[in-house]
């Protein structure tokens, strides 16, 4: 797709004000919890419970209007206190000294996790910990994406000399190709950036370079605040287990092209004003959804297969408009072309296989918008064509030359028949090849040079 550079008023003529404000939710972070450590008496639940509850209070007059639903929350590492497994999932009921606990007690929306340093210092905690967030999150490094924004998160390591575990960057290297460079994309890590020269920071910039980074989300410091780093903003959040004048979580709203992330101060119930970041974005266009990714579907020659379905929906903001494009002539898509504003739509797709001799075949689907940041967006469809049953030698007749075929295949009943060229004999829905495929083969007999009937098997 085109590269386009667009501030943030040519975005809203572009596209236009309505489709543009269609981008509308809050997320929280909640960093350095350090489950294990003393935490005065609960103060990790109560964090965790403010957060849970803060959707309806007043923002600072700075932002205006009240704080939105809280959709998920993202946890920016020293999740546990000195890397013990139990720290991170104890399984014994009480929530306040095990993370997975606390988050189920208290969180109802999705959290998205990844390490800090005091989540890697031993093993073989560093290693368990690392597994179960791979077990929720599909890696230790992992990316999401919500109303068209892309969310990227970076394991953690030891030292701000190695603040990324290895695979991170590798991770990272490899994803960035894959996001489209309009797209506006949010990464969350333990550790602020460092000025070069800097080994894996360098890596990390080179990596994210050309792409639309909006913001990005680190703990560790546990003081609440905002900084910039080679172009790049980034909002620090302060740790989430102690009361010591600098206590908050952060929350970010992401609305049309605005974003705004702040400090809240869970034990005074107050907004960190100073560490405040309001800021105009671009790319919060439509983003194009289909699902499935892909459709694979079986017939016998000459028979139309059933149809099929998938849906698209927009998974950015304001509206997707689309069109859709079959690229084979065995293949029809009912409707052409809609809009959505996140809704699902039913797309029909009807094959007509006449002329297509048994075979594999392969095409694609295309579903497309100018303004989405993704488009095209393409759908694979596989399609398996096979003989006319009884037709061994695939000349469209069942005739003496394919009983020749068969009968050097009959296996007898119960006695399976998996030979490659005996595939077309097992003509009912065992293994083997006996009684009863021999009476599906007589009624298919159609004699030299008479097409066979394709359904005589039924």
């Amino acid at each position: 797709m085109s590269r386009w550079i667009w501030s943030g008023t040519v975005l809203l003529l572009t596209v236009g004000g309505n489709e543009a404000a269609g981008v509308d939710f809050t997320f929280a972070i909640w960093s350095d919890t350090h489950f294990g450590a003393y935490d005065g008496g609960g103060y990790r639940d109560n964090s965790a419970g403010d957060i849970a509850s803060l959707a309806g209070t007043p923002y600072p007059p700075q932002i205006g209007g009240t704080v939105g639903p809280i959709e998920f929350v993202l946890v920016t590492g020293d999740i546990t206190d000195n890397t013990a497994f139990m720290q991170y999932q104890d399984n014994d009921g009480m929530t306040d000294d095990d993370f997975i606990s606390c988050i189920n007690r208290w969180f109802t929306m999705p959290v998205y996790e990844i390490t800090g340093n005091h989540d890697s210092y031993n093993e073989p905690g560093a290693t368990q910990i690392r597994s179960a967030i791979t077990g929720r999150h599909g890696g230790t490094s992992y990316s999401f994406d919500h109303q068209g924004v892309h969310f990227i998160g970076l394991d953690g390591w030891t030292s701000d000399t190695e603040p990324f575990h290895t695979s991170a960057l590798t991770f990272l290297e490899a994803h960035m190709p894959l996001v489209p460079a309009q797209q506006p994309v949010v990464i969350f890590s333990h550790y602020t950036p460092r000025d070069p020269p800097h080994a894996q920071w360098d890596r990390f910039f080179h990596a994210v370079q050309g792409h639309n980074i909006i913001l990005m989300c680190h703990g560790h410091e546990h003081y609440p605040r905002v900084g910039g780093w080679r172009g790049y903003d980034y909002l620090v959040t302060s740790d989430c287990k102690v009361v010591h004048g600098n206590q908050a979580f952060s929350v970010v709203r992401i609305r049309g092209a605005q974003l705004v992330g702040i400090g809240y101060d869970w034990y005074n119930n107050s907004w960190r004003t100073d560490a405040l970041i309001n800021k105009p974005i671009t790319g919060t266009g439509p983003h194009i959804i289909v699902e499935p990714v892909g459709l694979a579907t079986g017939t016998t020659w000459s028979v139309d297969p059933p149809a099929d379905h998938f849906g698209v929906r927009n998974g950015g903001g304001g509206t997707l408009n689309y069109e859709i494009i079959a690229h084979a002539a065995w293949i029809g898509v009912q409707p052409t072309s809609g809009s959505s504003t996140g809704e699902s739509d039913d797309i029909s797709v009807i094959y007509h296989v006449e002329g297509l001799l048994p075979g594999s075949y392969q095409a694609t689907i295309e579903v497309c918008d100018p303004l989405a940041l993704n488009s095209p967006v393409m759908l694979d469809v596989q399609l398996q064509i096979r003989p006319v049953p009884g037709d061994l030698d695939v000349d469209f007749d069942v005739d003496q030359e394919d009983f020749g075929r068969f009968q050097a295949c009959v296996s007898g009943a119960g006695i399976a028949q998996h030979a490659s060229q005996c595939a077309g004999a097992r003509l009912d829905s065992d293994d083997d090849v006996d009684a009863g495929d021999v009476a599906i083969f007589r009624r298919c007999l159609s004699g030299p040079n008479v097409t066979a009937d394709p359904t005589c098997a039924q």
